[in-house]
């Protein structure tokens, strides 16, 4: 009898084993799932306006915010190759590299999508040029434009200032490049480049005479 006890023991211990892999298996796999759900959820999150692909950008232009829209972007373009994008922004610019890296995810994304890159209230500096991005751009009737040379900092030794500089003056010819084809011949490159090197503040009537919007609404 007690050998038979024993047995009924371990038989009992065995299945409470057994239950127990089991419950931490389904609780695992239910793990699983609600941090794929917290995945889904962030990413819709993160794409704003989520069925209008509608993105504000409404803050510097350094490589957070720019990484934050490139991701929401992306998302868009996975679930939908071709669908219509708006890029609003209202922000007072930032870091040319970092402006220049969404500049260009969006002239990737115009070779299938229409992107309208439109200005809320005011977009100075760098987010200026990345209105130039867009398929189409839109400027509201009471907003402004912002535009100057780059800005930079060069620190070291003579050559490494004289590099530095000769950088940014290739840069600076790149972003005026993109205003004059923006343009469509609207301004010439002695005017703009003569007008900039001051801080250049345009209402959206001369935007759309400099060829720099498209449609003001």
């Amino acid at each position: 009898m007690e050998r038979d006890s024993l047995v009924h023991k371990e038989l009992a211990q065995a299945a409470s084993v057994e239950v127990g892999t089991s419950l931490a298996k389904e609780q695992l796999k239910l793990l699983k799932l609600d941090v794929a759900l917290r995945k889904l959820n962030h990413d819709l999150e993160c794409a704003k306006d989520f069925h209008n692909k509608y993105y504000l950008f409404s803050d510097a232009t350094d490589l957070r915010n720019v990484t934050n829209c490139v991701e929401v972007l992306g998302i868009w373009h996975r679930i939908d190759p071709t669908c219509d994008i708006e890029i609003a922004f209202h922000s007072g610019g930032g870091s040319v590299m970092a402006g220049m890296m969404l500049f260009d995810f969006i002239s990737r994304l115009k070779t299938t999508h229409k992107v309208t890159t439109s200005v809320l209230g005011y977009s100075a500096s760098m987010a200026a040029i990345l209105l130039q991005a867009g398929t189409h751009r839109v400027v509201g009737k009471e907003t402004y434009i912002l535009l100057h040379e780059i800005t930079g900092q060069a620190v070291g030794k003579v050559g490494e200032i004289e590099d530095t500089t000769g950088f940014l003056r290739k840069i600076q010819q790149r972003v005026v490049s993109i205003f004059m084809a923006r343009s469509g011949g609207k301004i010439e490159r002695a005017v703009f480049e003569k007008n900039w090197t001051r801080e250049w503040w345009l209402d959206s009537e001369e935007m759309m005479k400099w060829g720099f919007a498209d449609e003001v609404i």
